[in-house]
Order: structure tokens, then sequence, then C-alpha cells
């Protein structure tokens, strides 16, 4: 992945997080986590429940038993097998970064119940804590792939952090930023067009079966 679209994808998930309700549980990871990273990490936040037992190999302590995730090979080659990294802990959930293949996501442990379930680069609960959203990095991808999953970890919404054309899935319409949750659970965020200044405010709403960011603007 290009080294400043990594960084602005590190960026854009700090000011994620910053700008959500105060009241919300945020989890994230600040990019790649390497080995000496995740030590850190680890000793900081994990010591009690985290262990790296081996170079591919890593144990998570929960009060229902303990969870083992293990590495699949090929290891030194890049956007190859699937690895599993610590990366922080809050509000009694355990997140780890899951780089698998050419996308980059991640999975939460519950502490006190020894669940695992969906999780992401960065995770954000909604204040009342029913749902919650993630972030995902596909390589190649210019934009996340942003998910909405119940508490129990079922997936509800899936979508882009921008809006794709009507007739055309291909081009982006408008790009979303600083995605928050607001009253009653709803996902709020800011559009703008592509290629224009032209920015509103949209919200996340179902319509029948259908999930749609709205309302929709003229860009052009």
């Amino acid at each position: 992945m290009n080294t400043v679209f990594r960084f602005c994808i590190v960026i854009l998930l700090y000011c994620f997080g910053a700008v959500c309700h105060a009241d919300s549980l945020v989890l994230e990871c600040s990019g790649s986590v390497d080995a000496s990273i995740e030590s850190k990490l680890i000793s900081r936040l994990a010591e009690d429940v985290v262990q790296r037992k081996s170079v591919h190999e890593l144990v998570v302590r929960t009060s229902a038993g303990t969870r083992t995730f293990v590495d699949k090979p090929p290891h030194d080659e890049p956007l190859s097998g699937l690895h599993y990294y610590f990366c922080d802990r809050n509000g009694g959930y355990i997140l780890l970064r899951v780089e698998d293949e050419t996308l980059a996501s991640g999975r939460m442990i519950d502490e006190a119940t020894g669940k695992v379930i969906p999780g992401g680069e960065s995770v954000n609960f909604s204040p009342d804590g029913r749902a919650y959203l993630t972030w995902e990095q596909p390589d190649g991808l210019d934009g996340s792939l942003l998910k909405v999953y119940s508490k129990n970890g079922a997936l509800s919404w899936s979508g882009f952090s921008f809006i794709p054309e009507a007739n055309n899935r291909d081009r982006i319409y408008a790009s979303l930023e600083n995605p928050s949750w607001g009253v009653g659970g709803k996902l709020y965020a800011d559009a703008t067009c592509a290629g224009a200044q032209k920015k509103w405010r949209v919200t996340l709403t179902k319509t029948y079966s259908t999930w749609d960011w709205s309302p929709q603007k003229k860009c052009r």
C-alpha cells in the first residue's frame, strides 16, 4: 500500500475517534503493528491477559477460558497468509489486528464471555452500546470498507467510505468523512462531492430493506 495513503488512513482513523460521541467506546489500531510495537502495547495495556507465546501464536486469557490465535503461512511474503497482532484493550474488549491476504481488519474478544466477534482497524460503539462501527482496509481500495454490527457481532450494514454514483458503481459520487453516532443510535457522516467543495451532512437510513446515505444532493 502507498505510504502516503496509509498515513492518511491512520490520520483519518484518529480523527474518526476524536469526533465521535464522548461516551462512545473506541478501540483502534494505529496502522501496521510489528513485533516491537506489539510488545510495547501488550506491556502497557494487557500484560495480564495477552501473551505472544511464539512468533506466530498469540494467546488471550478471558474469564471464560483461553483463546489462541495462530498465524497461517506464508509468513515472509507481502500481502499473503493470515496474521494476528494485539492492538488495543478497552471497555472489557481486546482488539486484534488481522492481516488476511490483502485485507486489514480485526477481531474483538469479550473478556467476560470469551466470545470472538468481528472487529476492524478501528471500532466505535454507539453511545447506548447496542451497535458498533468498524473500518477495514482492502489493499488498493481508494477508501475504506465500513461495517455496522449489533453488539453480538451480527452484521447489520456494509458499505464504503464514499457514495458511488447511482448509474456507475465504479465511480465516486461523494466521499464520506467524520462518521459519528448520534441520538437514537443513528450514524452520521459529512459528504463531499467528488471533485468539488460542496459538503453536507448525511444519515445512514433504512428504507424497506435497503440502507442508503441521505439526503442525496446533486454534485454536477
